[in-house]
């Protein structure tokens, strides 16, 4: 069964740009560098994008993560995947981490499940 309905924009509502929008969304996006498998490098360069909400140490891991998965591509997938036995909190890691390879460049800072978190969290402390 279909189901129509028409959407009624408010009065007083104002359309917002591409710019605007990342404003309010809190999206922030870094290109991958190598400079970015360095885990010191990371942690500096979080110190730019503090503006998202997040702490200086969840940005560098997501990037220092990103850029791992970037530039190791399938070897370094298949290297995570037998390190942590195949899984990520009870999840098959492969998707988990095809996924991040797949959206690695540019990064997008914050909005990530608990699943993309964790396999931050993976890489930075075991890699």
């Amino acid at each position: 069964m279909k189901k129509e309905a028409e959407l009624e924009i408010p009065k007083y509502s104002e359309t917002l740009n591409k710019d605007e929008m990342g404003f309010v969304d809190g999206g922030v996006s870094v290109k991958v560098a190598r400079s970015m498998l360095n885990k010191n490098n990371c942690y500096n360069m979080a110190a730019q994008y503090l503006s998202t909400g997040m702490t200086q140490r969840r940005i560098a891991i997501e990037i220092y993560a990103h850029a791992k998965c970037y530039y190791g591509g399938t070897a370094f997938l298949n290297l995570i995947n037998s390190s942590s036995g195949g899984k990520f909190l009870g999840r098959p890691a492969i998707p988990i981490l095809e996924e991040i390879v797949s959206h690695s460049n540019p990064i997008d800072l914050g909005h990530d499940s608990d699943f993309r978190v964790f396999a931050f969290e993976v890489i930075w402390k075991n890699f």
